[in-house]
């Protein structure tokens, strides 16, 4: 029908970017107020605040299953978030300029960053700690 459903209100800043969840149950957004949200997409109630990074948040992406989240600013890094609880697991750090793409692999349990640094790196998580596996430089 085209009508708005809801609207979602809470960041204090413009809000950069959004995706929704693989299974559509959820929304996430990531602000110039340094903040990312998760929201329930049928009645935009929101469900946890991720108040970690410390410059804007540039990208924001869903694992396949939808259980994590990555969150990236321009303070130069990326952050893995479990959606259930809202905990942050780690940090994907090592880059030296903001990075401006991210991707999970199909399984979840590879991702893909990009930077302004040059660098195009992809990280492991299959370990407590994020583990680059490889490096390219453009």
């Amino acid at each position: 029908s085209g009508r708005c459903l809801t609207t979602l209100i809470g960041h204090t800043g413009s809000v950069r970017v959004a995706a929704f969840s693989p299974d559509g149950c959820f929304a996430m957004t990531g602000s110039d107020d340094y903040t990312a949200r998760i929201w329930r997409a049928e009645d935009g109630a929101c469900l946890q605040v991720y108040e970690r990074h410390h410059a804007h948040i540039i990208a924001v992406a869903f694992a396949p299953t939808g259980a994590h989240a990555l969150t990236l600013s321009e303070d130069s890094s990326a952050r893995l978030w479990r959606i259930q609880d809202g905990k942050h697991l780690r940090v994907l750090g090592g880059h030296t300029g903001p990075i401006r793409a991210v991707n999970f692999s199909s399984d979840g349990r590879l991702v893909l960053s990009a930077s302004e640094d040059g660098l195009l790196r992809v990280w492991s998580l299959d370990t407590s700690e994020a583990e680059c596996v490889w490096a390219l430089r453009s």
